[in-house]
């Protein structure tokens, strides 16, 4: 979990472990990572986003008035192949597309 200012400047971060989210078609996934956006006059979450890759990790975040960039990594020890998206975030609305993808196995960190 992070808080960010409106420069997009981390204030706050934590890890936390997560749990089951339910959709609306009544599936279920475990998310490695979710991004909340929380409105700070009220405390309630005004909406979230949930990376449709497994393993994923947010390496930028950019907010530009209600548009909200970010470029995410992924690694896909099944397939053998290391990848990077990029979204944007607009209202309800959500583009993916994909920036790369590395064949072999991901670094070890």
């Amino acid at each position: 979990m992070a808080l960010f200012d409106y420069n997009s400047t981390p204030i706050w971060k934590e890890k936390y472990r997560t749990f089951p989210e339910m959709y609306p078609n009544r599936s279920i996934i475990l998310a490695d990572l979710f991004i909340h956006f929380v409105n700070t006059s009220d405390g309630n979450i005004s909406s979230k986003i949930c990376p449709d890759v497994r393993r994923p990790y947010i390496s930028h975040i950019r907010i530009l008035g209600e548009t909200v960039y970010y470029t995410m990594g992924y690694y896909d020890i099944d397939l053998w192949k290391t990848g990077a998206l990029i979204y944007l975030v607009r209202a309800e609305e959500v583009k993916k597309s994909e920036i790369a993808t590395i064949e072999g196995h991901p670094p070890r960190c």
